[in-house]
């Protein structure tokens, strides 16, 4: 890619915010184990890192917010 080419406009904040099963649980106020079991179910999306398993911060925030519609 040259100078004068238009790179993305993605903000690197805004491109992949991944939370470890751990971080999703604080921010759930549940316990890792709790986390796990959504993940199980199908509840929470994830994607895989090599051998971690990663949320989206995006996915988490539709899960919250459909435990709010209800």
């Amino acid at each position: 890619m040259t100078k004068n080419e238009a790179q993305p406009s993605y903000p690197a904040a805004d491109l992949l915010q991944l939370q470890s099963v751990a971080d999703a649980a604080a921010i759930l106020s549940v316990s890792p184990k709790t986390v796990r079991r959504m993940i199980d179910r199908g509840e929470l999306p994830t994607c895989r890192v090599g051998r971690l398993v990663r949320v989206r911060r995006s996915d988490l925030e539709r899960y919250i917010a459909s435990c709010a519609e209800v």
